[in-house]
């Protein structure tokens, strides 16, 4: 059984996402492929009965879509209902907004959680960036708290009420900025506190 087609990320556009993947098998089998969340809930089943070298084409939409890691697990079955073959193939589903994709060093790390207390030091996985703990914090979300700091070497876009240290960079109206010292303010109402670096393409 070959799964192909499954891209690394994906843009949540109007909270849905829509997977385009094709199945292909040897032998007659039955397929069975579900997309999970990190926290192994279902989002969508799909069940292909496949006849052998047969290749199907499956349109999957994800609808109330969360950013995150997510899998796509994959089940083949032949005709007696043995288990001959399972896949599990990790993406991520990233905002609509001007993150340029992905740090890999994320995967490593475990998926950010609302309910979970973190201590300095900690890092985690969120959006597919990593990010570390500066001190106690729980609930705070890493891209909008100054309890976390982008340890990923990836620029983000700049968020309002969120404070920045000299140094960091962010993305403002499809610009790059680096901040001079610490600052909480955008670029355009404290623009003496960071250095237009230019425009910023992924």
């Amino acid at each position: 059984m070959t799964i192909d087609g499954i891209a690394k990320e994906y843009v949540i556009n109007n909270d849905q996402v829509t997977l385009d993947y094709s199945v292909t098998t040897s032998g007659d089998l039955t397929v069975e492929v579900t997309v999970f969340n990190h926290g192994q809930e279902a989002l969508a089943h799909e069940k292909l009965t496949m006849s052998d070298g047969a290749s199907a084409a499956v349109e999957m939409e994800l609808k109330n879509a969360k950013v995150g890691h997510h899998m796509l697990v994959s089940s083949a079955k032949d005709a007696k209902g043995n288990l001959v073959d399972q896949q599990t193939i990790d993406f991520f589903l990233l905002e609509q907004g001007e993150q340029c994709g992905t740090d890999p060093e994320a995967a490593n790390h475990p998926a950010w959680s609302k309910g979970i207390t973190y201590t300095g030091g900690e890092k985690v996985n969120f959006n597919g960036l990593v990010w570390e703990a500066k001190y106690w914090t729980q609930g705070s979300t890493p891209d909008s708290s100054d309890a976390w700091k982008l340890v990923s070497n990836m620029p983000v876009a700049w968020t309002s009420g969120k404070a920045y240290l000299s140094g960091e960079q962010v993305i403002f109206e499809g610009k790059l900025y680096q901040a001079k010292w610490w600052v909480n303010s955008s670029p355009t109402s404290a623009p003496q506190a960071w250095t237009d670096k230019g425009d910023f393409n992924c």
